[in-house]
C-alpha cells in the first residue's frame, strides 16, 4: 500500500495518518507513507484551487508524487 500525502493536508490530520500506519501494520500490510511538504489535500488535481479549504494543486509534490508511484510500478513489475 503506497500513501501520498500532502502533509499540511488539513482533512488527513496527523493522528489519522498514525491510525492508518497501525491498522496496516496490524494487519502485517506492505506499506510505505510518503509525505509532501506544504501541499496539501488534492495536491494532483491542476483544477484545485481553494488553498482556504484546504484544496489546491501543487506543481512539485505533484511531480514528485508521480515519481514516486512510477518508481513503486517499476519495482513492482520488476
Amino acid at each position: 500500500v503506497a500513501v501520498y500525502r500532502g502533509w499540511a493536508d488539513p482533512m488527513a490530520p496527523p493522528d489519522h495518518v498514525v491510525a492508518l500506519g497501525e491498522e496496516l501494520t496490524r494487519r502485517k500490510a506492505d506499506w510505505y507513507l510518503t509525505g509532501y511538504g506544504h501541499a496539501v489535500h488534492a495536491f494532483t488535481r491542476e483544477d484545485a484551487d481553494d488553498r482556504d479549504s484546504g484544496i489546491a494543486y501543487d506543481a512539485h509534490a505533484d511531480r514528485r508524487s508521480w515519481r514516486d508511484f512510477t518508481g513503486l510500478l517499476e519495482e513492482a513489475l520488476a
